[in-house]
């Protein structure tokens, strides 16, 4: 009888430290914020649809790209480039580690070159002369 009387107030002790800690959840007073948060970014959604309208003449930009497609390079010697400095990463300009460059306009194209963008180094002029990406350029062009 002993051990009752002394295993009963470590028992007791057990059962309030779970109810402490299965008690009082931070998850109802989360849920309060992230439902603040909902509307919050639900008005941002209604300004985003406005833009989606202006976006209407970005349209205009593949009219733009159509316009260049002859660009002032040689196809046969953008190849060359292309199979020296971007096939690694882009096999064939239609798949690979990085985005496709097939309906991209060739301003958008030059600067990822140029400045590189997420794991794709920079190829400045010295890398790719400037009549070196006319040339990848046009060749680019036969992909499409």
């Amino acid at each position: 009888m002993t051990r009752t009387v002394l295993l009963a107030p470590i028992a007791t002790l057990t059962v309030v430290a779970i109810l402490v800690g299965c008690g009082p959840s931070a998850a109802p007073p989360a849920a309060t914020p992230t439902t603040a948060a909902r509307p919050t970014t639900a008005a941002p959604t209604a300004p985003a649809a406005s833009p989606t309208t202006p976006t209407t003449p970005t349209a205009a930009s593949p009219t733009a790209a159509p316009a260049s497609p002859s660009p002032a390079g040689n196809a046969q010697n953008g190849q060359a480039i292309y199979n020296t400095n971007c096939n690694a990463c882009h096999p064939g300009g239609k798949q690979g580690v990085g985005p496709a460059v097939i309906g991209v306009a060739d301003q958008q194209i030059t600067s990822i070159v140029r400045s590189g963008k997420g794991a794709m180094p920079a190829f400045g002029p010295d890398k790719i002369s400037d009549q070196q990406m006319q040339d990848l350029l046009a060749y680019i062009h036969t992909l499409r």
